[in-house]
């Protein structure tokens, strides 16, 4: 199980490696997911809940990252009725947006710091080994939902 609270883990990385390594795995997790859906038809209700997870949750990080970087916070953006497509393309799009907004500045975001998802002051490192944790998750809970019915 992962963890929830980001802040146990290092504040920062061991080595530049290991930044550009999560870096890799952050930019690579929408063809990941496009990938574990291969060619199943992803209107499940259940692959739907998952999907509107990752966006808020991707949603959510692209806020903390504006509000380290000293943007303020985003407006959300509200869509009636998703569906599954829509909801991939938009969970790809904002974390397209986040991997660029700190791959393009280099070292210095390891000096960024905000609330983390349970209110304790989290890095921009912990965060994302947490975001990585929940990507995996996602990919398990997807991969169930298109495996049919949940068993008790």
């Amino acid at each position: 199980m992962a963890a929830t609270d980001p802040s146990v883990f290092p504040e920062r990385p061991p080595a530049v490696a290991e930044w550009e390594d999560l870096l890799v795995r952050l930019e690579i997790m929408p063809r990941a997911l496009r990938n574990a859906l291969g060619d199943a038809e992803p209107e499940t209700e259940r692959l739907l809940g998952v999907f509107q997870e990752m966006v808020e949750r991707e949603a959510w990080v692209g806020g903390w990252l504006e509000r380290a970087a000293g943007y303020g916070s985003p407006q959300p953006a509200l869509v009636p009725d998703p569906d599954a497509e829509w909801l991939y393309r938009r969970f790809a799009s904002l974390r397209a947006r986040n991997f660029a907004m700190v791959q393009r500045r280099g070292l210095d975001v390891w000096d960024w710091a905000g609330p983390g998802p349970t209110g304790e002051t989290v890095s921009v490192y912990q965060l994302f080994i947490w975001l990585l944790q929940r990507d995996a998750d996602a990919l398990a809970a997807a991969r169930g939902a298109l495996a049919g019915p949940a068993s008790c």
